[in-house]
């Protein structure tokens, strides 16, 4: 298996659809890639929503779990990966080229990368380049080896990308093509309730 992809999902049925169409309209060339959905406390139809979806050139494994916060559940995907790489994508987010897996993988082992990290779009956000978006990178599962989520609120992906970010051996790849939307602002988001919601409780004092 060569790519893994994993998604965590929480109530996303509104927000998921431009996701699942990303995923099916890849060309994934020869490479084998599999995606785990993580319908982590879902109380809606996620889980009917990703199982009705057209996904046949992928293998497809959806867990269902019930943990608090979102890093238990990328470790659930993590423990069952098979891929020689990873990449964590959320839900509400989507792909913004046909060819964004196979060329994350092709650029993967043409640098003999254990991170690279690429472009994307996200209208409006401002901080480019944080380690906490986790979403920019594509990792060797090797080289993640035994680094795990913490079960903590908010900044998990800081936490789990910082140790990893200081063992590297080499710098990071930079693919400056733009593969990713980042759907930062929508409502209900973890990025919504830290930035929106705040500037509105800040502005009413």
């Amino acid at each position: 298996m060569d790519l893994t992809v994993i998604t965590p999902c929480h109530n996303l049925e509104t927000f998921i659809a431009p996701l699942l169409s990303s995923l099916k309209s890849q060309d994934l060339g020869s490479y084998e890639v599999e995606l785990i959905f993580i319908c982590n406390d879902c109380t809606d139809n996620t889980e009917k929503i990703i199982f009705n979806a057209d996904l046949s050139q992928y293998k497809v494994q959806m867990v269902v779990t019930n943990y608090k916060t979102v890093g238990p559940a990328r470790n659930a995907g993590l423990d069952r990966a098979h891929g020689e790489y990873i990449w964590f994508v959320d839900g509400d987010d989507w792909l913004l080229e046909k060819d964004a897996i196979k060329t994350l993988i092709e650029t993967m082992k043409a640098q003999n990368a254990d991170i690279i990290k690429f472009d994307y779009e996200a209208p409006g956000f401002k901080a480019r380049g944080h380690k906490s978006m986790l979403w920019q990178y594509c990792l060797r599962r090797d080289f993640i080896g035994d680094n795990r989520f913490t079960d903590i609120w908010y900044n998990e992906d800081v936490k789990f990308m910082g140790p990893l970010l200081c063992d590297l051996k080499q710098p990071i790849y930079f693919l400056n093509r733009k593969l990713y939307y980042y759907n930062f602002l929508r409502e209900g988001s973890n990025m919504y309730e830290r930035i929106v919601l705040k500037k509105q409780r800040d502005a009413a004092f």
